[in-house]
């Protein structure tokens, strides 16, 4: 596949996805559990689609929806932030390495891992880089960071899982 769409389908005048206001990490919350008990009803109707030409999304990527905005990471190493809405680009972030998973949202901030070994975290609003933690630079991410209590939890390839504190990206 040469390209990639994201797609934002509208129910009811409602824009998804099916919980009342946020899907801010992979399946939804830290438990993983995927599951919604709102009910989504026709009619259904596409709001808005984006495409990333000459960009790819791995298939593993989730978009996340938190705080109005869509955002969607891709192997060229970009994270965007889409107003959910309209699906207007609000600002990109280039990390520089790729983004093979889900990125995560909390307290302002998205969190993003790298094939590069590091894992970010932006501001929510503007994309500008709060904190970077890089343990070493042959650890390589492609797993989807989980946020919980505070704290951002991450396995790297090599088999090293670490917790991070969300506010500054220090190990604990």
């Amino acid at each position: 596949m040469s390209r990639c769409v994201v797609a934002l389908l509208a129910l009811a005048g409602a824009v998804l996805p099916a919980t009342a206001e946020d899907w801010p990490q992979l399946q939804c919350n830290p438990q993983r559990t995927g599951y919604t008990t709102d009910v989504v009803k026709p009619p259904y109707r596409i709001a808005w689609h984006r495409e990333f030409p000459p960009e790819r999304v791995a298939r593993q990527v989730q978009a996340v929806v938190h705080a109005g905005k869509v955002f969607v990471g891709t192997k060229s190493g970009n994270l965007y932030a889409l107003d959910a809405k309209t699906g207007k680009e609000a600002w990109k972030y280039a990390s520089g390495s790729a983004i093979l998973h889900t990125v995560a949202c909390a307290d302002g901030k998205v969190v993003l891992a790298c094939i590069d070994g590091s894992v970010r975290a932006v501001s929510e609003s503007d994309g500008s880089e709060v904190w970077r933690f890089q343990e070493n630079q042959w650890y390589a991410f492609s797993a989807a960071p989980l946020l919980a209590d505070g704290s951002v939890f991450i396995g790297q390839r090599q088999g090293v899982f670490f917790a991070l504190d969300l506010r500054n990206g220090k190990r604990l």
